[in-house]
């Protein structure tokens, strides 16, 4: 018989506690491997240099994705990030770990606890739209087109760590005109527009 008359009733909610024990534990020996190799692999470097030592490139997160996935630990970022979820959910600010450089994120609250855990693009669409504040307090204009190749460009930082005038000649950025426009657009000021976007956005 299924009674489908009587409501249920929500009696808790919460991880199963062998569940959270294996997701402590995961985190455990995650901080760990990171301890181990922070010595070997370029990222960890970097994300370990004291002052911070900016530079990371999309290729130091692909290389560091590919070693914490490698035996036997089979870190997922995911699933590292799910781990940190369960444990600390009031230090996570969004679920992430899907896109490839939210290994750089898992690994710097890993490091510092108390650097909150959001996904890459997140953190640099908030430092975008701080960054954009200032300017327009400084007195700077953008016209539609400038502010186009901007969201762009932040777009790309987001998903690569970084950008290079060589990379406005690729796509999508060759399909609005390319590393020529990017010049009539902002002269002079391009390269200092990029290079302070790395600092800021990606820092």
């Amino acid at each position: 018989m299924i009674d489908e008359q009587t409501k249920d009733t929500l009696l808790r909610a919460g991880f199963d506690a062998a569940a959270l024990d294996k997701a402590k534990s995961m985190l455990t020996s995650f901080r760990k491997f990171i301890d181990d190799h922070k010595d070997e692999i370029e990222a960890l470097k970097v994300l370990y240099s004291r002052p911070y030592r900016a530079g990371l490139r999309y290729k130091h997160a692909k290389d560091l994705a590919a070693a914490i996935q490698q035996p036997p630990h089979l870190f997922h970022p995911e699933r590292l990030w799910q781990a940190f979820e369960a444990v600390e959910p009031d230090k996570v600010k969004a679920h992430g770990g899907k896109q490839l450089v939210d290994v750089i994120a898992l690994v710097r609250h890993a490091i510092d606890p108390n650097t909150p855990l959001a996904p890459v693009g997140m953190t640099v669409e908030e430092r975008y739209q701080a960054w954009l504040a200032e300017q327009t307090a400084a007195g700077a204009k953008f016209t539609p087109e400038q502010k186009r190749w901007l969201d762009a460009i932040k777009d790309h930082i987001a998903a690569s760590l970084s950008i290079d005038s060589d990379d406005l000649d690729e796509v999508p950025f060759n399909q609005i005109g390319g590393l020529g426009r990017a010049h009539e657009l902002f002269g002079d000021r391009l390269s200092a527009i990029l290079e302070e976007l790395n600092t800021r956005l990606a820092a």
